[in-house]
């Protein structure tokens, strides 16, 4: 017992106390440390209209839980893609999510099969203690998130590719 009260006070002085800020401040300081890998795609809607984006690849479980929580702002050109190693209908929630995003589900072939425009951020409070749930309805291997209102603005719709 003397031991784990020991360990418990030496991560304390250590560390710090463990408060909202100081978590959020170590989440900030791992990604500026280890920064996710990133890469190119491109969207192309049916008139072959394209964009290219710089993306961070979340593949990892931590990285895949992580995605975009406590981003304050993205550039126009940038986001994120969630890799999966199979195809199946996937869910995703903006908890801790601070921007509003277009959310574009793909199969492993890269047809979109699911777009959810200007998701917003949500809240956790008292009244509202839980996020909404944003579903692909099909199976899916990626999922792309980017700025909200960008898919919309580039007229793309379910049928339309991504690129790798």
């Amino acid at each position: 017992m003397i031991f784990f009260i020991f360990i418990a006070i030496l991560f304390r002085v250590i560390f710090g106390p463990l408060d909202a800020q100081s978590i959020q401040q170590t989440s900030a300081n791992v990604l500026a440390t280890n920064p996710v890998q990133a890469t190119q795609v491109t969207l192309e809607n049916s008139q072959k209209l394209q964009q290219v984006f710089t993306v961070e690849v979340a593949r990892t479980y931590a990285e895949l839980e992580r995605g975009l929580m406590y981003r304050t702002s993205m550039a126009q050109d940038h986001g994120m893609l969630f890799v999966f190693h199979d195809e199946q209908p996937r869910t995703f929630w903006m908890k801790n999510t601070l921007i509003p995003l277009d959310m574009i589900f793909t199969t492993k072939d890269g047809m979109i099969v699911k777009i959810w425009h200007d998701v917003p951020p949500c809240h956790i409070t008292a009244k509202s203690p839980t996020c909404a749930v944003y579903a692909s309805g099909k199976p899916a291997a990626y999922v792309l998130e980017i700025n909200g209102g960008l898919a919309q603005k580039m007229a793309l719709k379910e049928g339309d590719r991504m690129v790798l």
